[in-house]
């Protein structure tokens, strides 16, 4: 079995979901203790799992407020 990692960018953090509530997502690391910077997050996410697939969701460019291009 494969799985792929899902993870929400907005306002340029990787930020989790609560119930589908968008206005509610906060940086993950006010939640826990891994970096919110997309970088670094999915680094560590490569060293610790070695995903084959990841799958990103800018929200920003869902929701029409922008995008996480950069």
């Amino acid at each position: 079995m494969n799985i792929i990692p899902a993870i929400d960018l907005k306002k340029g953090k990787v930020v989790k979901a609560i119930q589908g509530d968008r206005t509610s997502y906060q940086p993950i690391d006010l939640i826990t203790r891994y970096s919110s910077n997309p970088i670094t997050f999915i680094k560590n996410l490569i060293i610790t799992y070695k995903p084959s697939t990841i799958y990103l969701a800018d929200l920003d460019l869902l929701d029409g407020d922008g995008d996480n291009i950069d």
